[in-house]
């Protein structure tokens, strides 16, 4: 049942990383 609030917690992490990666190499 709380499958989908790991999945959801998953993609923001990505997303901060991802954010800062880019805002790295800029």
């Amino acid at each position: 049942m709380m499958g989908w609030v790991m999945g959801v917690a998953g993609e923001v992490i990505c997303s901060i990383a991802g954010y800062r990666m880019a805002a790295r190499r800029v």
